[in-house]
Order: structure tokens, then sequence, then C-alpha cells
């Protein structure tokens, strides 16, 4: 009988967790997810000018952008890209931004979609965007980056001007956040940006572990695996930095490790790794680092990171809150979503890091936001939109969303 009992206790325990996974609501009074607008609203070109140089742009928050592709391709991109600058401006209340478009077409082609945009062509005017087309790079950022190129695969070649940022842009801006189109702020970025002031001497790059099993195998060789959707670069110091220069030499080698498709995390997780001598450059988030299968190898290096004095624990999971469930399988969708989207911090920033997670992201971004309102737009994601209305990770991933970001 108490065999009995202590089954029973511990099924119905089970039952209750898996059930917080999931939003529970009455779809019969709940209406289909709103359009996108900004999706489906014209991007033409507009004549003006060059963009004034910013008065004193060594004190605002610079927050740079990638629109790169062909035809169609750097159109929608283009699209989100100012989708996500006109969230931000509005999330930010407390500090000046200035925007960066780095672009592959031609500044004047880029300068006249910017204008076309009423939002952007109104930052353009007064000097807080600015274009910057790799069609003028600068000969050490272009060598670089095709060296690079060579070890990435598909749009992974795209990616890596995150990693050569220092010597692409101009001198005259000293630190900049990159940022994906696909996140969406609780909180005003002003927040994010004050973390430059955790960095160590020596430490010029800050971003968040990745909450998935890419890259998983770095962790066995003294290394962490990196997500680059939020990323904090002191430009200044990577300019002067001896080391960064010579881990892009040498991880640009044309016998170098594969970078993949996700080539920019690779390459940032790899200078990471103990044999690199990288480590010290980076400001990395490891208080809830996600280890699916905790080795004891693994649990080691975490544990040792963690007592080390040496890293400052820039930024939470909080200000990058990974939507991907890629790698979960079906059959432990419960116990490996948890185990992966772990995350005490408090919510910042939303990461649509999944394609089906992008488009309510960008619903989100499209509108004025309060907490009620996130909350609707998961109920109607997930009575209307069939890969969350299922038992499915993607359904768990809208479920924490709501406890975590949205309650």
């Amino acid at each position: 009988m108490l065999v009995l009992l202590q089954l029973y206790s511990a099924n119905a325990s089970r039952a209750k967790k898996v059930q917080t996974d999931f939003i529970h609501v009455d779809c019969r009074n709940v209406s289909r997810p709103p359009p996108t607008r900004f999706l489906v609203q014209p991007l033409g070109k507009a004549a003006c000018g060059e963009s004034k140089f910013p008065l004193d742009a060594r004190s605002l928050m610079h927050i740079a952008y990638l629109s790169i592709g062909k035809g169609q391709y750097i159109t929608k991109r283009t699209q989100f890209n100012f989708a996500a600058i006109s969230h931000v401006e509005r999330r930010s209340t407390t500090m000046q931004a200035v925007y960066h478009m780095v672009t592959s077409e031609d500044a004047e082609d880029m300068r006249r979609r910017v204008c076309y945009n009423g939002q952007t062509s109104a930052l353009h005017t007064t000097g807080r965007l600015h274009v910057h087309s790799l069609l003028a790079a600068p000969a050490d950022a272009l060598e670089m980056h095709q060296k690079l190129s060579s070890l990435a695969s598909g749009n992974g070649r795209f990616y890596l001007w995150k990693n050569v940022l220092h010597l692409l842009l101009p001198k005259w801006i000293p630190r900049v956040l990159f940022l994906d189109a696909d996140l969406f702020f609780l909180s005003d970025p002003a927040l994010l940006w004050q973390h430059f002031d955790h960095f160590s001497p020596g430490q010029h790059i800050g971003m968040s572990v990745e909450e998935s099993k890419s890259r998983h195998d770095v962790y066995s060789k003294g290394g962490i695996s990196f997500n680059s959707g939020v990323l904090l670069l002191d430009l200044d110091g990577l300019r002067h930095s001896e080391l960064y220069s010579r881990l892009l030499t040498r991880h640009s080698d044309p016998t170098s490790e594969k970078l993949g498709w996700t080539a920019d995390q690779s390459l940032f997780s790899d200078m990471s790794k103990n044999a690199s001598g990288g480590k010290s450059l980076f400001c990395e988030q490891l208080a809830s680092t996600p280890l699916l299968d905790r080795s004891p190898l693994a649990s080691k290096v975490i544990d040792a990171k963690l007592s080390s004095h040496s890293v400052a624990d820039t930024l939470p999971c909080g200000w990058n809150l990974q939507t991907s469930t890629n790698g979960i399988a079906l059959m432990h969708a419960a116990s490996q979503f948890r185990a992966l989207h772990h995350c005490d911090a408090p919510c910042h920033v939303i990461h649509g890091n999944e394609f089906e997670s992008k488009k309510f992201l960008w619903t989100l971004i499209d509108r004025h936001y309060d907490r009620s309102t996130c909350r609707t737009l998961l109920e109607q994601y997930r009575c209307h939109v069939d890969p969350f209305r299922k038992v499915a990770p993607a359904a768990r991933m809208h479920g924490f969303l709501a406890r975590q970001c949205c309650k």
C-alpha cells in the first residue's frame, strides 16, 4: 500500500509538472493571431542625403544590425531590421541610441530604403542612423572576412561580419551592441548597455551561453558554446587587442576547423577553448549554463568557471532567452526542454531563434507592448497555430514564455 501511494504521489507530481509546461485556455472565445503589419507594408526607396555626424558619439548607445543578401532576401531582412529598430526605439527610455545598418548593398541604395520608412528616415535626418556598406569595407576587414568565409557554410558567411566589426565600423564608434532582428525587449536596452561596465581589463566581448545542444562538444575542451544573437563588443579594445588579432589569424587558416552554418557562434566558441588561449577575452553568463547531458567532465569545467573571479557574470540568461527547441526529441520532450531552458533570472529579452517562434516575436514586435498583449498573443497562437496546439516542444516554449515573461 505504501509503495502504491508513493507511486501515485510521484505520478501526480510529474503530471502536475507536465501540465504547467503548457498554456491552458478555453479556445472557443480566442480570436486568431493578427497579421504582422510591417511584413505587408511596401518597402520602397526615397531620396535623402548623408546622415549627420553625432555630436557626442562616444557617450551614446550604439546598436548595429546586419542587412545582407540579394533581391527579395535583403528586402525582407531590411524590413525585419527596420521593425526591430522601431521596437528598440520604443523600449529605450533612459538613453539615446544611434543605429548602424551594415549592408551588402551600395550605401546610397540602403539610404533610399531608410528614407522611405518614416521612423528610420527621422532617425537618419537627426544623425541617429548610419549606413555602412560592405562595398566600401576597409581592406583588412575584407581580407579577414574572406579567409574566415572559406570555412563557413551557407548564410554562415554573412554572420562572420560580427566577428570583424572592429575592423569594419569607423573608429568614432567605441563600443557597439550587435542585435539580431528577432529579439523582443521587455526591458530598457540601456540596462543591457550597462553590462559593458562589468567587463574586466582585457575583456572585450560579452554574450550568453547557447541554450541548445549546438556545439556542445566545446565543453569537453574547456570552452563554452556561445549564442551571439545579443553581442556586446568593445570595439576600441578589440582594435588594440593583440590576442584577438592572433586568434582571428589562427582560426582563419585554411586548415582550421570548419565553422558551419552558425559560423560566427562557432568561431567565438572555438576561441574560448583551453588550447586557444582566448578565454580571457570573453565576459559570459555562466550561472545558468544549460547542459542537457552534464557529464562529470563537463560539470567539472562549469564548476571551475563559476568559482573563477576572472570571469564576469555579464549576461544572465534573461538577456538572451532563446526559444529554439532544436535537438529536443519528442519522446523526451518534457525533461529535455526543462534542462535546456531553465532560467531563474528575470526575463529581459526574448530571442526568436527558431522559425515558428520568429512569427510570434515579429507579431509582438509589431505592437506597443504590455504584458497582457504578450499573454493574449500567446493564447492566440496556442489555439490557432498548429505547432503550438500540440503536445510538442513549440507548445512547451510558449507555456514557458507565458510563465517567465508575460505573467
